[in-house]
């Protein structure tokens, strides 16, 4: 939609998710995160190329992409209680 993240093959963009309650697994759908940081904790080192993480219930993640193709990728959650 018009209000839909934008980004240039060749962009690197910064996903932050957090999750209030329950644990969620987010995921790019066409893509993969390139560096992951499931406990949010930038002083950790980043897990690399993983296509769904772990986000605990009450705490939040952060994950590096860059676009290598154009098109479409929608963000979802594998928590099947929430899909």
């Amino acid at each position: 939609g018009k209000n839909a993240l934008q980004a240039k093959v060749g962009e690197t963009v910064l996903i932050v998710h957090s999750q209030a309650n329950r644990d969620s697994r987010p995921h790019l759908i066409g893509g993969h995160g390139d560096y992951v940081w499931e406990t949010g904790s930038f002083h950790n080192p980043p897990e690399k190329d993983l296509q769904t993480w772990f986000i605990r219930g009450g705490s939040a993640g952060a994950a590096l992409y860059t676009f290598r193709q154009p098109g479409v990728y929608a963000y979802a959650n594998h928590n099947l209680i929430e899909a």
